[in-house]
């Protein structure tokens, strides 16, 4: 694809939300995404966010050799009218 010096390249974001309900339904699954996620990452086609609370999520992911590429953010109860955003999506 041939894109104009002008034109900035912008890498999707993927949420993966409620990674909880996955963790306990198929823990297989979600390392599964876990492993692709790190691929496009690596290869600079997307941005993941596993979205989680506490329980087995956490443990099963921080558990894994990809691990060492994730950030973790703890971000306590959001009021309704509170947005987080990055301001250079």
């Amino acid at each position: 694809m041939n894109k104009n010096k002008n034109e900035e390249e912008h890498i999707p974001f993927i949420i993966i939300d409620n990674c909880n309900k996955l963790a306990e339904k198929d823990p297989e699954t979600l390392m599964l995404l876990q492993d692709l996620a790190k691929y496009w990452i690596d290869e600079n086609l997307a941005q993941f966010i596993f979205v989680t609370s506490e329980g087995k999520a956490p443990n099963i992911m921080l558990g894994r050799g990809v691990a060492s590429r994730m950030t973790n953010i703890k971000i306590n109860e959001l009021g309704h009218k509170i947005n987080v955003f990055e301001s250079d999506l």
